[in-house]
């Protein structure tokens, strides 16, 4: 299911128009899915880590290879609308993680 969502966004994201950055909006969205991935991958290498289950450690794995790959994908496009991407998660979604 993330891996399908993952994709998607990626796909849509990379044939999108050029004009689809051309926007705040659009950039905005763009720059928050990426921080978004960036949190992802990192609560995946905390369940990896602190999981005392395998099933959650292996969702950790999961997690953090479907948002790795969900990121590059999204980095590529937003560098090719001439979006600048983000290089971590957000100082907001660090205050969420951490409660």
């Amino acid at each position: 299911m993330i891996t399908k969502l993952s994709v998607t966004l990626g796909l849509a994201i990379m044939f999108a128009a050029p004009c689809f950055a051309q926007d705040a909006a659009s950039q905005k969205f763009l720059k928050e899915a990426i921080e978004g991935n960036f949190a992802e991958v990192e609560m995946g290498q905390l369940a990896k880590k602190q999981a005392s289950s395998d099933g959650v450690r292996s969702f950790g794995e999961v997690l953090e290879k479907d948002h790795s790959a969900a990121n590059q994908k999204a980095t590529a496009a937003a560098t090719s609308l001439g979006v600048t991407p983000p290089t971590s998660r957000s100082n907001v979604r660090i205050r969420l993680l951490r409660g």
